[in-house]
């Protein structure tokens, strides 16, 4: 292919472009919250130690987990919206591009050491019960980002001209993580037990200590998402041409596929679901 035919092709394209680009105007603006959460696999005990190995919480060992881990984010999202011209049609196409800046939070669940010590035993025509003294420690581990990035999403919606319409379509997003730290808290408490035919009861627990907490700062991370958006509008005014006719209230589901890298050593691919709830103002 010559220089000509390159040229050529490239003016093409640029007029192609341009041609799409002129169906789309600038036509909303909004921002909505958003939660979401997801089931986390239940790491060992050694996994977390790769990830924290200076903790010296750790380095002591557990006797069992309690417990999955769980991931949840909470952020905000500004954007504006372009809408393409359909004519007279009732249903609509949007591109939303803007912003999402929250706080990402894992937690690893809680680990548990015990130290039983037996105080009587107890024995009668029936039955043998054992009292036992029960030291606890529970660890929780956690980790807590801020992140801030980019969303987009392409959405169709569904007549239009009414109050209320049902939308859908397809969204990418990806942020940064910055100001990370996993944070170690332990307590410990006392109780007695008893146990008759293998049944265990429990008392209540005599006294606390005081927490005993650690905290390891961790560097920058990355996170990406696919979504399918599926949401309900309602348009606040009956009259689409004055200001509460062109203001709109939602409420949003996303079903998603997540990667979450908190530090570049242990990324993680994950599923969920994200809610939103919202508001935009249309012109």
């Amino acid at each position: 292919m010559n220089l000509r035919n390159i040229a050529l092709l490239a003016a093409l394209l640029s007029l192609g472009l341009s041609a799409h680009a002129q169906s789309f105007s600038l036509r909303e603006a909004g921002t909505n919250v958003q939660n979401s959460g997801f089931q986390q696999n239940a790491f060992t005990q050694a996994e977390i130690l790769g990830r924290i190995p200076n903790s010296a919480l750790l380095q002591q060992g557990f006797d069992r987990r309690l417990g999955s881990g769980l991931h949840s984010d909470a952020v905000g999202s500004f954007w504006l919206g372009f809408h393409k011209n359909t004519g007279e049609s009732k249903h609509g196409q949007v591109l939303r591009i803007g912003v999402i800046i929250g706080t990402s939070y894992f937690s690893f669940g809680n680990f548990e050491n015990k130290n039983t010590l037996r105080a009587d035993t107890l024995i009668s025509s029936s039955n043998v019960a054992y009292l036992d003294s029960v030291d606890r420690q529970i660890t929780s581990i956690s980790h807590r980002s801020e992140q801030l990035g980019l969303q987009a999403q392409y959405l169709f919606y569904y007549n239009t001209q009414s109050r209320w319409s049902l939308y859908g379509g397809l969204g990418v997003g990806m942020s940064g993580h910055f100001s990370g730290s996993y944070e170690l808290h332990t307590y410990s408490d006392f109780f007695e037990q008893i146990t008759i035919n293998n049944q265990v009861y429990s008392g209540r627990s005599r006294y606390n200590f005081d927490r005993e907490v650690e905290k390891h700062s961790t560097g920058t991370g990355v996170s990406g998402f696919v979504s399918i958006p599926i949401g309900l509008n309602f348009r606040i005014g009956r009259n689409p041409n004055n200001f509460w006719g062109s203001t709109h209230l939602f409420w949003e589901v996303q079903p998603n596929i997540t990667y979450h890298a908190i530090d570049s050593d242990y990324p993680s691919l994950l599923s969920g679901l994200f809610q939103n709830f919202g508001f935009r103002v249309t012109w």
